[in-house]
């Protein structure tokens, strides 16, 4: 809570046949009403910043390019609002994106109210699950409503899950309104955007990997072929000596 001091007054606003007065503020000056509040809140910001300057840092086409090599299937949870859809969104990008490759990755979904209680107790759930990695997804909304997504548990939880942390929340336009973007290892625009970068992501992977195994088999047969014909000169020359 702050206290304003400035100057009240009133504009009008006219358009065809609407007409409105709304109050306006000009502000001189404002204070911190709870400054207790207020630095126990910095408090916490210094705390969190401190535990995510010792977390790894998972990149994410570096961690996924490396999942896929080690990991037959790349097990993938996400955790979505409860009745979202967004999921829908994330895996269709997904699977348009990473075409006749999409079954290298298992999707795990999660439900959960985004408040930061909850939101940290099914980090912790999902880290306990087995997954590779994790992502976030919210649709658009407010400020004040994305500002409220998570929080210091959550960010705790991230942390000591160590795993991947992903994050696709609001729009282009809404970055960095909540804390979670704080511990995420990549941020994407929207759910559909995410799901279509890792669709994009596992399709690159996949056709270098075969790309690699025919070379190594033409290899392999071309080596094969020179000791074959080496071997066959080995024995002409035998003969020629007899």
């Amino acid at each position: 809570e702050v206290e304003i001091e400035g100057v009240l007054g009133a504009n009008l606003f006219c358009k065809e046949d609407v007409a409105m007065v709304y109050p306006t503020i000009s502000v001189n000056s404002w204070r911190v009403l709870d400054e207790d509040k207020e630095r126990e809140f910095q408090k916490r910001v210094a705390e969190v910043e401190d535990l995510l300057r010792n977390r790894n840092h998972y990149g994410f086409w570096e961690t996924f390019s490396r999942l896929l090599r080690e990991k037959k299937v790349v097990r993938v949870g996400l955790i979505h609002g409860k009745s979202a859809q967004v999921w829908q969104d994330f895996i269709s990008g997904f699977r348009s994106a990473a075409g006749e490759y999409a079954d290298k990755i298992e999707f795990v979904r999660f439900e959960s109210s985004l408040s930061d209680e909850e939101l940290a107790k099914t980090i912790e759930k999902v880290a306990n699950s087995g997954v590779h990695a994790l992502f976030l997804l919210r649709g658009g909304g407010s400020k004040g409503e994305l500002a409220r997504v998570g929080g210091f548990e959550s960010i705790k939880a991230i942390i000591r899950a160590d795993i991947p942390f992903y994050i696709a929340i609001g729009h282009s336009f809404d970055r960095m309104v909540s804390l979670m973007e704080k511990a995420a290892d990549g941020h994407f625009a929207t759910p559909s955007i995410a799901g279509q970068e890792l669709g994009k992501l596992v399709r690159v992977v996949a056709e270098n990997e075969r790309k690699r195994a025919k070379e190594s088999d033409f290899i392999v047969e071309l080596a094969v072929k020179l000791l074959l014909v080496g071997f066959l000169l080995f024995l002409g020359f035998k003969v020629l000596l007899k």
